[in-house]
Parts: structure tokens; sequence; C-alpha cells
């Protein structure tokens, strides 16, 4: 059996850790329960994600297909560039680009209201990246290195 990438086991942990403190994101789970969805990066990475027992898995596509001798097919499959996949998770356009253009560069396939629970399941169970940080590095570094990065992200637009 192939190991899970580190940052895809980091995370699930932070996926799994909010969804058990969440209502939202449990209600969300149990509704999903058995189902599974296949991210696919253009370029990048291919994720399945699947729910089971009210947890939240994340697979490498690779390591996926060698846990079963027979790749089950995912319930729904979405594919696009990662620029565009993340515009699409967060709901919005990015400036001078219509939202039709970024919808139009995300594909879906299989059962679109899948899809769509899983989105709502991340965007409900979406880790706080300083909160992460802080189990790491403690309260005032994470604190810091927060500051500074949306200093960076300002200056850089």
């Amino acid at each position: 059996m192939a190991a899970t990438s580190a940052w895809l086991a980091a995370a699930e942990t932070a996926f799994n850790r909010n969804i058990a403190i969440s209502t939202p994101a449990a209600a969300l789970a149990k509704r999903l329960e058995g189902t599974s969805l296949q991210v696919a990066v253009s370029g990048m990475a291919t994720v399945r994600a699947t729910v089971s027992g009210g947890r939240l898995a994340l697979l490498a596509d690779q390591a996926a297909a060698e846990v079963s001798a027979e790749p089950l097919a995912a319930n729904a499959v979405i594919s696009g560039s990662a620029p565009a996949l993340l515009q699409m998770m967060k709901g919005g356009t990015r400036p001078g680009v219509p939202s039709s253009q970024i919808r139009s560069s995300v594909q879906i396939r299989g059962d679109a209201e899948i899809a769509n629970l899983y989105r709502q399941l991340f965007a409900a169970a979406r880790p706080d990246l300083e909160e992460e940080l802080s189990r790491w590095v403690g309260d005032m570094p994470a604190r810091h290195l927060s500051s500074l990065a949306k200093s960076v992200r300002t200056w850089a637009r």
C-alpha cells in the first residue's frame, strides 16, 4: 500500500479535526457517507476524497488505485487549473476575469450535487491556517508569520 504524502495527510487531519467540532461540517459528512469525489488539478495532482465513518479521507489518485485492486469510479469528478479550482471554491471571481470564463475552465462530471456537497464540506471544515501553524510554532510566532504573509500579499497586489 502506498503512503499518503505528508501534505495530504496533514490536510486530512486538519479537515477531520474541524469536521469533529463543527455541527454543519459533521452533518455534511454524514450526508456524504460512502461517496467519493476526484479532483484533478491540471499538470499537478489528482486527489480522491471519500467520506467513511464521518471522517474525510484524502488520497493521491495513484495511492487510491493501489489501495483497491479495482478502483471504483468517483461519484463526481472536478478538473481544471489550480487558479480556476481555487476561485470556484471561493465562489468569487478574479478582477478582470468574467465568472463565466472561470466556470468554463472547470469541468464537473458525474453527480453535480455530490460535487457541491463536497465543496460545502471543504468550506465548512476549512482549516484556519494561523491556528494550524500555532500548533507547530506557538501562538506568537504564528501571529507574526500570519501578519507577515498578509503584508507580503498586500504588497504583491
